[in-house]
């Protein structure tokens, strides 16, 4: 791994690099070696209540461990939180073998058509698949609904619909692009010129623009990829080796 990229996996290194480079990011509130470590006082705002708030651990994947809090309810698990947040958060990571992993607490944000889709709780998730500046594919991935997994669309860089990326998630080829795309194309390519390395780049879009939420250099591992994304992720490699 480049030495940038692997300094950038620290979540305050990288909120301090995507600050130089004039990209937002999703507000970090507190992080913690362990949920019980975590400041409860930082949980909590103006109102006295915890709201609106992404809990997670600092390092699983697919979504496991996040709990996305607004109006009581964890819209990951469809279940409400009840009045220790720490207590329901330590007993779904014991469920989920998630123990003394270290936590991150960070503002939710608002999704770009949330004012229009009040569905959108969660906002989606876009995931750009870059190297030297240039963007192969990308995947948006909805999280509302049954199974956190209510559909995943795969586009090209101006937005036109590819064939399915992911074995796990369901594909949505006729769901419309994000508001803003262009945009939030144009950002990852500046990003990914930075990069010496084939990455993804997850990207929300948002009312204000696009925000980063992080960078990851092993996506899901490489499992669940379809043969297109298996295809073309080689020919990304090959034109342009790290």
């Amino acid at each position: 791994m480049h030495p940038l990229v692997a300094r950038l996996q620290s979540k305050p290194a990288l909120h301090a690099w995507a600050a130089a480079q004039g990209i937002a990011m999703t507000s970090l509130i507190a992080r913690a070696a362990s949920l019980d470590a975590l400041d409860r006082d930082a949980l909590v705002g103006p109102s006295g209540v915890a709201d609106r708030l992404v809990i997670k651990p600092a390092n699983a994947d697919s979504g496991c461990g996040v709990i996305i809090l607004q109006g009581g309810n964890d819209h990951m698990t469809e279940a409400p939180v009840g009045p220790d947040l720490a207590a329901y958060a330590r007993r779904l990571w014991a469920d989920k073998g998630l123990d003394g992993r270290a936590v991150l607490v960070e503002a939710l944000i608002t999704d770009a058509e949330a004012a229009m889709r009040p569905d959108l709780v969660i906002p989606r998730d876009t995931k750009v698949y870059t190297v030297a500046g240039w963007v192969g594919f990308v995947q948006v991935q909805d999280r509302n609904g049954p199974g956190r997994m209510r559909g995943m669309a795969v586009f090209d860089r101006q937005g036109r619909p590819l064939p399915a990326a992911n074995r796990k998630w369901p594909h949505w080829p006729k769901l419309a692009s994000l508001p803003g795309f262009a945009v939030t194309m144009a950002a990852a390519e500046r990003l990914s010129a930075l990069l010496p390395q084939l990455l993804r780049l997850d990207l929300y879009a948002t009312p204000e623009g696009p925000v980063l939420g992080e960078i990851t250099a092993y996506p899901s591992a490489g499992l669940d990829i379809t043969p297109f994304s298996r295809r073309t992720l080689l020919q990304m490699w090959e034109l342009a080796p790290d």
